[in-house]
Order: C-alpha cells, then structure tokens, then sequence
C-alpha cells in the first residue's frame, strides 16, 4: 500500500494558521490517545486497514476509534461554536443578543 504524505497536523502551529484551525487542533489534542493517534493518521491520509496494520489493532478497532472520536469532536465544535457568539457579544444561539 502506497501511503500519502501531508504535513502532520501535530507540528506547531503556523501563523498563518486562522484561528478556527488553531481551535480545531486544540479539540484534537483533548481526544484520549487512541483516538488521538488514529485521528492523527486518518487526518494525514491513511485508511482504516492501513492504520490497523501501522499501530497492531484490529481495523474494527481503529473504525471504532475514528467514529468516537469524529463524535467528540463534533460534540465540542458545537458547544465552542454556540460559545464563540456569547462571547464576543453576539447573538446567542437562541437568537438572543448578549
């Protein structure tokens, strides 16, 4: 299997990162290590069968761990997305202003 190569995502942070991506990196760094580790690779390019061949799990194991962690990330996106508005005085996701 021919694997592709990006930039890691883990490298520190450029600046002309945005700081939307400076969040989203920081939400993947709160992951637990396995899920961590296989969004990490997923994120670089690997499938789930190559994963599972490069960290020794069963690729059910590593789908498992890319599904949890795609949850949790878009759990946390949310509630910063729905935070970000109250506070820098936005409206509220009720449509309230704050």
């Amino acid at each position: 299997m021919r694997r592709r190569r990006r930039p890691r995502l883990w490298a520190a942070a450029s600046s002309a990162w945005n700081e939307e991506t400076r969040r989203v990196v920081a939400l993947l760094q709160q992951l637990p290590r396995e899920q961590r580790r296989v969004m990490a690779l997923k994120l670089d390019g690997f499938e789930a069968p190559e994963i599972a061949d490069m960290i020794g799990k069963p690729v059910e194991t590593v789908r498992s761990n890319i599904r949890h962690a795609r949850g949790r990330l878009a759990q946390a996106l949310q509630a910063d997305l729905v935070a970000v508005p109250a506070q820098a005085g936005g409206t509220h996701a009720t449509g309230r202003t704050v």
